[in-house]
């Protein structure tokens, strides 16, 4: 019986480290994303775009973030991806990952699966939401 403690107790020490460390890593985020959709309430450091016009982005590990449409490059910002923690009244302590740009402002970034969405960070209330996809090659 005491083997099958142990045994339960290292599985689930096992899946609790698993969890965090894939939670607290950057990997997931780099890559090339292709619009998906685009709502807007405000300013965005990025020109604005529109679905159907062939826009994709590509985040790379070496701190870069290069907007394209129809395969030209449109934009480009240095970038810092970090854990944030949101200090306003409501909702106080939610962590969240911030898309840091170079001009010092900063977005919320998300990853589910093979979707990135970039948005309004916890504590604004105007802003935008942008969806995009995993492009395989």
């Amino acid at each position: 019986m005491k083997k099958i403690y142990f045994l339960f107790i290292s599985l689930m020490a096992l899946a609790v480290i698993s969890c965090t460390k894939e939670e607290l890593s950057t990997e997931r985020f780099y890559g090339s994303w292709r619009l998906l959709a685009f709502v807007t309430h405000g300013a965005s450091s990025l020109p604005e775009t529109y679905l159907g016009s062939g826009t994709y982005i590509e985040l790379k590990s070496t701190g870069v973030l290069s907007q394209y449409t129809d395969g030209k490059m449109t934009a480009t910002e240095k970038i810092k991806i970090e854990r944030r923690t949101a200090d306003c009244s409501e909702p106080k302590g939610q962590k969240y990952w911030a898309l840091e740009y170079e001009s010092g402002s900063h977005e919320a970034i998300k990853v589910d699966k093979d979707t990135l969405t970039i948005y309004t960070p916890p504590c604004l209330y105007d802003g935008r939401v942008v969806t995009y996809v995993r492009m395989r090659n």
